[in-house]
């Protein structure tokens, strides 16, 4: 199913078909989420294709209101609450796959906003290479991860794959000999074998209390679903250095950006030192369509930018994009890669953070003993015909 005939499906069904329609669309689509946006004169409905909002429908007005009441119900939300944001959840099979469906409301002032965010319960789990990230570094990952304590932290804006990443590993390390907890919000993906915890801050269970939780109850390896303040970044770093493997995400641009933030939050730099495997810093590119995908010649400002940035490397004369055509609904893009950067600190680079010394500091001499950056590895991927260069910098830019 392409955009163009979703499109003409939805503005010929009747209302009580018209949010099965909707569903059945953003999972045949491979949407990660659907927003329903009334507004003055109509409904706006758009699906998160690849990370990008893209507008599939405009329908009358008058649909918004029988959607969202169908939408409370199903996710069992207060029916006649319409002035505060609500949650909720419900899940169903579409198109023979199990789905979870996260509800949201948020009242605006032409009426309600309904975001739902489809989350596929058998979801297959890929290794580090079949995510994008290079040879080289997938197997340098591959052998931090083997460590029997230590933090590996994945780090990088809200949908940029951390979640997804860190679920690869846990697969890996998902053996009969050790115990893994994982405390998440939400729960994305069930795995057998792995006790996940769902935290609930409203009852009093964040993730700092959940995480002193789980260390009484023996764990091998516990994933931390997101470091968000200074109380949970401290417990995670002292358990690590006591014989736990965490695994955790966090909020920051790169990864020698992470140590800094993390001691502008309120974590102790003696903690960093020793604590930290690896920090992985990532985003998704999206990929050019195999279906219409064409060579282009890149002017000469453009060729010297990338042999100044990628002196290592042959530049071609000309580069790949996508025409746009019915199977990536004119878009160009199908698909998405993981552009990575790592960094192993060391002794060198946790003296230089006990010293408070500036991100430059720490960031040259992180450049200096690691391979490529965040820009670079998806220029790299560009060179190599997977991405396009507008679409490294959209999302490497900071």
């Amino acid at each position: 199913m392409d955009i163009q005939s979703f499109t003409k499906q939805l503005q010929n069904a009747n209302t009580t078909q018209i949010l099965e329609l909707i569903l059945e669309g953003a999972v045949s689509l491979n949407a990660s989420d659907i927003h329903l946006e009334p507004q003055e004169k109509d409904l706006r409905v758009r699906f998160r294709i690849d990370g990008v909002l893209q507008e599939v429908a405009r329908l009358p007005r008058e649909t918004h209101k029988n959607l969202l009441s169908r939408v409370k119900f199903m996710a069992k939300m207060g029916l006649n609450i319409n002035n505060t944001p609500q949650d909720g959840r419900f899940s169903q099979v579409v198109n023979g796959r199990h789905f979870d469906f996260r509800c949201a409301t948020l009242p605006l002032v032409n009426g309600e906003n309904i975001v739902i965010r489809l989350l596929e319960q058998e979801a297959q789990f890929y290794t580090l290479t079949q995510l994008g990230f290079r040879k080289d570094m997938a197997e340098k990952l591959a052998g931090v991860i083997k460590r029997p304590q230590g933090m590996i932290l994945n780090v990088g804006p809200t949908g940029s794959g951390k979640t997804t990443t860190l679920y690869s590993i846990l697969n890996e390390l998902n053996t009969p000999g050790v115990k893994i907890i994982t405390l998440e919000d939400p729960i994305e993906y069930k795995i057998e074998g792995i006790a996940q915890s769902q935290i609930d801050p409203t009852r009093g269970f964040g993730f700092a209390e959940a995480l002193k939780g789980s260390l009484r109850s023996d764990p091998d390896i516990i994933m931390v679903g997101e470091i968000r303040d200074t109380e949970t970044a401290n417990i995670a770093l002292q358990a690590a250095l006591t014989g736990h493997l965490v695994l955790s995400t966090f909020h920051a641009n790169n990864a020698p950006s992470t140590l800094i933030r993390l001691v502008e939050i309120g974590v102790h730099p003696y903690l960093l030192s020793g604590s930290i495997n690896v920090i992985l810093a990532q985003r998704l590119a999206r990929k050019i369509c195999t279906q219409c995908r064409e060579q282009y010649k890149i002017d000469k400002m453009m060729l010297n930018y990338l042999r100044v940035k990628m002196p290592q490397y042959k530049i071609p004369g000309s580069l790949w994009r996508g025409r746009g055509c019915p199977v990536c609904s004119g878009t160009g893009y199908k698909g998405r890669i993981a552009i990575g950067e790592i960094l192993v600190p060391t002794p060198d680079i946790e003296d230089l953070i006990i010293r408070h010394v500036s991100l430059t500091q720490v960031t040259e001499l992180a450049r200096r003993q690691e391979g490529l950056t965040l820009e670079q590895d998806g220029l790299l991927k560009a060179i190599s015909g997977i991405t396009t260069l507008e679409e490294v910098f959209r999302v490497t830019r900071e």
